[in-house]
Protein backbone atom coordinates (compact mmCIF):
# COMPACT_ATOMS: atom_id res chain seq x y z
CA UNK A 1 0.00 0.00 0.00
CA UNK A 2 2.91 2.69 0.79
CA UNK A 3 3.20 3.17 -2.98
CA UNK A 4 -0.29 4.44 -3.49
CA UNK A 5 0.08 7.13 -0.54
CA UNK A 6 1.69 9.51 -3.21
CA UNK A 7 -1.50 9.23 -5.16
CA UNK A 8 -4.29 8.47 -2.39
CA UNK A 9 -5.68 11.87 -0.49
CA UNK A 10 -8.01 10.31 1.63
CA UNK A 11 -9.69 7.24 2.94
CA UNK A 12 -12.88 7.22 4.30
CA UNK A 13 -14.90 4.22 5.90
CA UNK A 14 -18.57 3.53 6.52
CA UNK A 15 -19.82 0.98 8.88
CA UNK A 16 -23.22 -0.25 8.78
CA UNK A 17 -24.36 1.88 6.30
CA UNK A 18 -24.39 4.78 8.78
CA UNK A 19 -26.94 2.98 10.68
CA UNK A 20 -26.86 2.24 14.56
CA UNK A 21 -27.31 -1.95 14.19
CA UNK A 22 -27.41 -3.94 17.62
CA UNK A 23 -25.51 -6.85 17.69
CA UNK A 24 -26.16 -9.75 20.33
CA UNK A 25 -24.28 -12.35 19.27
CA UNK A 26 -20.36 -12.47 18.98
CA UNK A 27 -21.14 -13.54 15.23
CA UNK A 28 -22.61 -11.27 14.17
CA UNK A 29 -20.87 -8.79 11.78
CA UNK A 30 -20.04 -5.43 10.89
CA UNK A 31 -20.36 -4.27 7.05
CA UNK A 32 -17.87 -2.05 6.05
CA UNK A 33 -17.10 0.17 3.27
CA UNK A 34 -13.90 1.99 2.03
CA UNK A 35 -13.46 5.10 -0.12
CA UNK A 36 -9.81 5.61 -1.93
CA UNK A 37 -10.16 9.49 -2.54
CA UNK A 38 -7.15 9.23 -5.15
CA UNK A 39 -6.03 12.56 -7.26
CA UNK A 40 -7.01 13.29 -10.60
CA UNK A 41 -4.30 15.72 -11.75
CA UNK A 42 -1.82 15.61 -12.86
CA UNK A 43 -1.56 12.00 -12.80
CA UNK A 44 -4.85 10.75 -12.89
CA UNK A 45 -4.19 7.04 -15.37
CA UNK A 46 -1.18 6.69 -12.77
CA UNK A 47 -3.53 7.58 -10.31
CA UNK A 48 -6.54 5.46 -10.41
CA UNK A 49 -3.96 2.61 -11.20
CA UNK A 50 -2.63 2.83 -7.55
CA UNK A 51 -5.71 3.10 -5.90
CA UNK A 52 -7.51 -0.08 -7.95
CA UNK A 53 -3.72 -2.09 -6.73
CA UNK A 54 -4.98 -0.58 -3.31
CA UNK A 55 -8.46 -1.82 -3.51
CA UNK A 56 -7.19 -5.15 -4.31
CA UNK A 57 -4.47 -5.31 -1.37
CA UNK A 58 -7.56 -4.08 1.03
CA UNK A 59 -9.70 -6.53 -0.25
CA UNK A 60 -7.61 -9.86 0.33
CA UNK A 61 -6.42 -8.76 3.42
CA UNK A 62 -9.93 -8.68 4.58
CA UNK A 63 -11.02 -11.89 3.16
CA UNK A 64 -8.02 -13.29 4.37
CA UNK A 65 -7.87 -11.99 7.80
CA UNK A 66 -10.67 -9.46 9.38
CA UNK A 67 -13.86 -11.47 8.48
CA UNK A 68 -12.53 -14.58 9.75
CA UNK A 69 -11.34 -13.27 12.74
CA UNK A 70 -12.87 -9.73 13.73
CA UNK A 71 -16.24 -10.28 12.06
CA UNK A 72 -15.68 -7.63 9.57
CA UNK A 73 -18.09 -8.20 6.36
CA UNK A 74 -16.06 -5.49 3.40
CA UNK A 75 -18.96 -4.31 1.50
CA UNK A 76 -17.34 -2.46 -0.79
CA UNK A 77 -13.92 -0.73 -1.86
CA UNK A 78 -14.34 1.95 -3.91
CA UNK A 79 -11.68 4.30 -5.58
CA UNK A 80 -12.87 7.83 -6.43
CA UNK A 81 -10.94 10.39 -8.33
CA UNK A 82 -10.93 13.80 -5.59
CA UNK A 83 -12.25 15.98 -8.76
CA UNK A 84 -15.63 13.61 -9.05
CA UNK A 85 -16.03 13.72 -5.36
CA UNK A 86 -15.93 17.36 -5.05
CA UNK A 87 -18.53 17.71 -8.26
CA UNK A 88 -20.46 15.19 -5.88
CA UNK A 89 -20.16 17.39 -2.32
CA UNK A 90 -21.19 20.57 -4.62
CA UNK A 91 -24.29 19.11 -4.88
CA UNK A 92 -23.32 19.28 -9.08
Amino acid sequence: MKPAGKHIRAVFFEVDGGNEVQRNEPTDTYALRIILLHISQPHGQESEAAALKAKNQIEAVFSNLFFKKVGIRLTQVAPTDCGLALVFAEGG
